[in-house]
């Protein structure tokens, strides 16, 4: 990728973060993390939201970026959609394989259940992301970018607010992916800036559509955890 050569404040960057960051601040928001800030989120609706995300959603994710890569009209944007989806196997495949040791140490149900039926709306998000990831490169970074980007703007903010003597206290510190995930996802916004700056208007209609049809998925996920915890 070309350092420097897409200005951060490209006009499709000030467009996806007239989408992306009210989203972020919305699920801040959202009773489920505020939960997990004040200790107040019910451990159904943890394990369900830990679960899900490891054996359904987090390998799709994985599996559209690699598709994104597939289609990515450069080697270096390949690359870099290579990487990201290789992280993504490999989160996927630790949460899975640690679920139960999390269970144990913060009071979580269904801590040797095993692979947990695919909820309604995991199903919708994951049939959205490989859908759009092979139908065009437009739509498949459309579809694949705010997951990432979410994580990263959400976890740094718990962070920040977290109380490190609180319930979720040392939970709030497994899930910070850490100052290089940031750095991730920086370049994967340069490498969004460098597609969109030699798309058709067509092609970037496209990806915006698609990452506000992401955002949306992202918080029909999270309402769908929570409720799980109110049954």
């Amino acid at each position: 990728m070309t350092t420097g050569s897409i200005e951060r404040t490209s006009p499709l960057r000030t467009t996806l973060n007239a989408i992306v960051l009210p989203a972020a601040d919305d699920l801040l928001g959202h009773p489920y993390y505020r939960g997990l800030l004040d200790g107040t989120v019910a451990p159904a609706a943890l394990s369900a939201l830990c679960r899900q995300d490891a054996h359904h959603l987090l390998p799709a994710y994985a599996r559209a970026l690699s598709r994104c890569a597939g289609m990515a009209p450069r080697h270096d944007h390949a690359l870099l959609l290579t990487r990201m989806a290789l992280v993504s196997f490999e989160s996927a495949a630790a949460s899975a394989a640690g679920f139960a040791g999390l269970a144990a140490r913060f009071g979580l149900p269904d801590a040797t259940a095993g692979v947990p039926e695919i909820a309604p709306p995991t199903l919708h998000y994951t049939g959205f992301l490989m859908a759009s990831s092979v139908s065009s490169p437009a739509a498949g970074l459309g579809a694949v970018l705010p997951s990432a980007w979410l994580y990263q703007l959400v976890t740094d903010e718990l962070m920040a607010r977290r109380d490190p003597a609180g319930r979720y206290g040392e939970l709030l510190e497994l899930m910070y992916p850490g100052a290089e995930f940031a750095v991730l996802i920086e370049e994967f916004l340069q490498l969004t800036d460098e597609f969109g700056a030699r798309a058709w208007a067509d092609d970037r209609d496209t990806l915006l559509v698609h990452v506000e049809r992401g955002v949306a998925y992202e918080r029909a996920f999270v309402d769908a955890a929570w409720e799980a915890g109110q049954v």
